[in-house]
Protein backbone atom coordinates (compact mmCIF):
# COMPACT_ATOMS: atom_id res chain seq x y z
CA UNK A 1 0.00 0.00 0.00
CA UNK A 2 1.30 3.70 -1.19
CA UNK A 3 0.24 6.83 0.77
CA UNK A 4 -0.44 9.38 -1.74
CA UNK A 5 0.88 12.57 0.37
CA UNK A 6 1.26 15.38 -2.19
CA UNK A 7 -1.08 17.88 -2.35
CA UNK A 8 -2.14 20.07 0.69
CA UNK A 9 0.00 21.60 3.72
CA UNK A 10 2.23 20.54 5.33
CA UNK A 11 0.60 19.31 8.39
CA UNK A 12 -2.42 17.59 6.21
CA UNK A 13 0.64 15.50 4.77
CA UNK A 14 2.31 14.85 7.67
CA UNK A 15 -0.75 13.40 9.41
CA UNK A 16 -1.32 11.01 6.37
CA UNK A 17 1.88 10.01 6.77
CA UNK A 18 2.02 9.23 10.14
CA UNK A 19 -1.28 7.54 9.82
CA UNK A 20 0.35 5.44 6.62
CA UNK A 21 3.59 4.54 8.62
CA UNK A 22 1.09 3.47 11.71
CA UNK A 23 -0.66 1.26 9.52
CA UNK A 24 2.33 -0.69 7.68
CA UNK A 25 2.55 1.22 4.10
CA UNK A 26 4.98 0.23 1.84
CA UNK A 27 6.13 3.46 0.69
CA UNK A 28 5.17 7.23 0.85
CA UNK A 29 4.22 9.54 -2.72
CA UNK A 30 5.35 13.46 -1.58
CA UNK A 31 7.03 16.63 -3.71
CA UNK A 32 10.95 16.58 -4.54
CA UNK A 33 11.51 19.44 -1.44
CA UNK A 34 9.09 16.91 1.22
CA UNK A 35 11.69 14.05 0.70
CA UNK A 36 14.08 15.47 3.97
CA UNK A 37 10.73 15.79 6.11
CA UNK A 38 9.63 12.38 5.57
CA UNK A 39 12.94 10.82 6.79
CA UNK A 40 12.55 13.02 9.94
CA UNK A 41 9.25 10.95 10.60
CA UNK A 42 10.06 7.35 10.60
CA UNK A 43 11.34 4.54 7.95
CA UNK A 44 9.82 4.49 4.64
CA UNK A 45 10.21 4.09 1.29
CA UNK A 46 10.12 7.82 -0.21
CA UNK A 47 8.29 8.07 -4.02
CA UNK A 48 8.57 11.28 -5.45
CA UNK A 49 7.60 13.22 -8.92
CA UNK A 50 10.32 14.26 -11.25
CA UNK A 51 12.84 13.20 -13.77
CA UNK A 52 15.43 12.79 -11.89
CA UNK A 53 16.53 11.65 -8.57
CA UNK A 54 17.97 14.87 -6.85
CA UNK A 55 15.18 14.67 -4.26
CA UNK A 56 16.95 11.39 -2.74
CA UNK A 57 13.90 9.13 -3.22
CA UNK A 58 13.82 5.67 -3.51
CA UNK A 59 11.63 5.81 -6.18
CA UNK A 60 10.55 8.46 -9.02
CA UNK A 61 7.51 9.25 -10.95
CA UNK A 62 6.86 10.76 -13.90
CA UNK A 63 4.11 12.09 -14.79
CA UNK A 64 2.07 14.09 -11.77
CA UNK A 65 -1.83 14.64 -12.97
CA UNK A 66 -0.99 12.29 -15.48
CA UNK A 67 -0.50 8.07 -16.09
CA UNK A 68 2.40 8.04 -13.71
CA UNK A 69 -0.34 8.97 -10.33
CA UNK A 70 -3.19 7.38 -11.81
CA UNK A 71 -5.06 10.21 -11.99
CA UNK A 72 -5.38 9.67 -15.93
CA UNK A 73 -5.74 6.29 -17.91
CA UNK A 74 -3.40 5.04 -19.26
CA UNK A 75 -4.15 4.66 -23.02
CA UNK A 76 -1.05 2.92 -25.06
Amino acid sequence: MWIKADEGGWEQQKERITTGLESGADCVLVNPGDVGKVRELGNIPVATFGRDNKSGAEIIVVGKRGEGDGTKTFTP
